[in-house]
């Protein structure tokens, strides 16, 4: 596949050095011959060159700055003739801000609108969220580029998208993902001094074969017994994942189920993360085709992510939450039914607007 990357900043800081280094990273990840980015300063320009590079590019991967970032959309967008519509999800993550007063209602509203047929790529605090256009074998991704917000998207969505549309082997650049989740983890608990101790045959022996002791020594402890968890109800597996806190003096005790069979033939693992204040749970369900090794390392990936942002955890009070999460553990490829974005017709709406 031909991949282009394209950045728009004014000025670079060190965090947007680091966020193209983690989107770089990714995409060279799945596609070695992928060349670094191309810098742009000027919006109309730089979608001016997004728009050629689509003759023959399969992915284009255009990442903003923040003070650029909800205008450039709009641009995007406008560039092709796509309506803009409300993302429910978003809303729903934001209005807690808008009520309280920490974000005013334009920027509400800029950041909740994206192009018709938009996959969302979200933020830890879905400002700024990425997305995904996709049509006739074309890819279009739009994130931010500075971190921590560049970094949140690429672990927490573009390894999953990129492997989605990868038509080669991809298990090292997975390999990648789970590394860095690992680390991001790893190092959000040592920067709080906090530890958290895990049991389950799948959740250790997945730590143990993507992290190395430096990274992790300091705040995971891995259940030395080989553990499965196979036939736990809600209930035990609470009382087990507070009791792994309790008898290891961590602030987090983590539980992870082996892959079991409900009533419905449905493939799922039961997580329990028993912290301070309570304990969560969520099930985890399996795809159809997907196997038995992908599914368990998803999982994996989901628990990490919880722990680098384990404040929501904190925030949810003692009481104890059951959620169900998508089947779908990977963002799906929306087709666009209006067609192909096609490079002419794109090309002659950015020149419009350069004309402007």
């Amino acid at each position: 596949m031909d991949v282009k990357l394209f950045s728009l900043y004014k000025q670079e800081t060190p965090e947007i050095e680091a966020g193209k280094q983690a989107i770089l990273d990714c995409a060279k990840s799945f596609f070695p011959d992928c060349e670094k980015f191309n810098t742009f300063a000027s919006q109309k320009r730089m979608l001016l060159a997004v728009s050629q590079s689509l003759r023959a590019a399969d992915v284009v991967i255009v990442a903003v700055q923040g003070n650029m970032y909800n205008a450039t959309k709009k641009l995007l967008t406008a560039a092709l003739d796509l309506k803009t519509t409300r993302k429910a999800d978003v809303a729903k993550a934001l209005r807690p801000l808008l009520e309280k007063g920490k974000i005013k209602q334009n920027i509400f509203e800029t950041n909740i609108r994206f192009p018709q047929g938009a996959e969302i790529m979200p933020t830890e605090n879905y400002l700024h969220c990425g997305f995904t256009l996709t049509a006739g074998g074309q890819h279009i991704i739009y994130l931010p580029i500075e971190n921590p917000r560049a970094d949140e998207v690429v672990l927490g969505s573009l390894y999953d998208f990129l492997a989605d549309i990868c038509e080669e082997d991809c298990s090292a650049a997975l390999a990648l993902r789970h590394t860095r989740l690992i680390e991001k983890a790893a190092d959000k608990l040592s920067g709080a001094s906090f530890k958290a101790a895990f049991s389950g045959d799948r959740i250790t022996k997945h730590i143990k074969a993507f992290s190395s002791d430096k990274n992790t020594a300091s705040c995971f402890i891995c259940d030395e017994n080989e553990k499965s968890y196979s036939y736990l109800t809600d209930d035990e597996i609470i009382k087990v994942a507070r009791s792994l806190r309790d008898d290891n003096y961590a602030d987090f005790g983590v539980i992870v189920s082996d892959v079991v069979e409900n009533e419905n033939s449905e493939r799922c693992i039961a997580v329990a993360i028993a912290d301070e204040n309570g304990t969560s749970t969520l099930k985890i369900f399996a795809e159809n085709d997907e196997t038995t090794e992908h599914f368990v390392a998803a999982c994996a990936d989901k628990v990490m992510l919880t722990l680098s942002n384990f404040e929501k955890l904190s925030a949810s009070g003692s009481e104890e939450t059951a959620t169900k999460a998508d089947k779908k553990l990977r963002n799906n490829l929306f087709k666009i039914t209006s067609g192909v974005v096609g490079a002419s017709a794109i090309i002659s709406l950015i020149i419009a607007l350069i004309m402007k």
